[in-house]
């Protein structure tokens, strides 16, 4: 394994774990339902870092959901300013993980649509 990749991977894990942390403690919004962080994947100059979830139940919809990591991205962004040393902190870009959905065989939400 390259050097740069053990680093994305660190880092990625990092922060991964700082926003699942912030999102635990600090944000109470019903929209937010039960939002798991699966993974993130960061660009190669680390800039801009994807950040996957997945959501279970909650008052608000899965497009709430979206709209609140939306807004939530600069204090999320700030967080992981204050625990990783980085020169840049990335670009926070949020992503619905429609693996789990997939791996136990439900039809992703597209073909759910159609019904």
């Amino acid at each position: 394994m390259k050097k740069h990749d053990k680093t994305a991977h660190r880092i990625a894990d990092q922060i991964r774990y700082a926003i699942s942390m912030k999102l635990l403690r600090s944000v109470k919004d019903p929209r937010l339902g039960f939002v798991t962080i699966t993974h993130v994947e960061l660009n190669k100059d680390f800039r801009v870092a994807t950040v996957y979830y997945t959501r279970l139940g909650g008052e608000g919809s899965e497009m709430e959901t979206a709209e609140l990591l939306e807004e939530l991205k600069g204090t999320l962004r700030k967080e992981i300013g204050q625990h990783l040393r980085l020169r840049y902190v990335p670009e926070l870009r949020f992503a619905y993980d429609e693996m789990l959905e997939m791996s136990y065989g439900q039809p992703a939400r597209d073909e759910q649509a159609d019904d």
